[in-house]
């Protein structure tokens, strides 16, 4: 729970300051693996605390779909994309961010709200290195205390 709190803190350092009606998408990698479930506990948590953001995965739930129904039913009138990745790479360049008719970018203008991507990772996000940082010496320090 303390890293979705932090994550959260962390992100919204490097969100634009929005409008009222205006919301953040993150774009997660997803996985087929059962910890995909992270994106959707991370959703649920911004939309219960009303943090002006939602997250979706490219390859696993939440799908986009299902996120553009939401943020149109909730009057969303933009968004601003951003990927949930540390490094703003192929799936923020191409399935975030590109004008090619299947990206986040124009499926949300397609459905009536404007898009506008960012193309930084969260590796650029000084908060975000800082819990890299924090988790690998509490995992130095558990090896060290195992080995002891």
């Amino acid at each position: 729970h303390n890293d979705y709190v932090q994550l959260m803190q962390a992100l919204r350092q490097q969100m634009p300051s929005l409008r009222q009606t205006e919301k953040v998408v993150f774009m997660g990698h997803g996985a087929s693996h059962h910890a995909f479930a992270a994106y959707a506990c991370l959703d649920h948590m911004m939309t219960v605390q009303r943090f002006p953001a939602r997250v979706g995965a490219v390859e696993s739930y939440p799908e986009v779909d299902i996120l553009i129904d939401s943020l149109r039913d909730e009057g969303v009138t933009g968004v601003h994309l951003m990927p949930l990745m540390l490094v703003a790479g192929d799936h923020a360049i191409n399935d975030m961010a590109s004008d090619d008719g299947d990206s986040w970018k124009m499926r949300f203008n397609a459905a009536g709200i404007p898009a506008t991507p960012w193309l930084s990772g969260l590796g650029e996000n000084p908060a975000i290195r800082a819990m890299f940082v924090a988790h690998l010496h509490q995992a130095l320090n558990l090896a060290v205390e195992e080995a002891a």
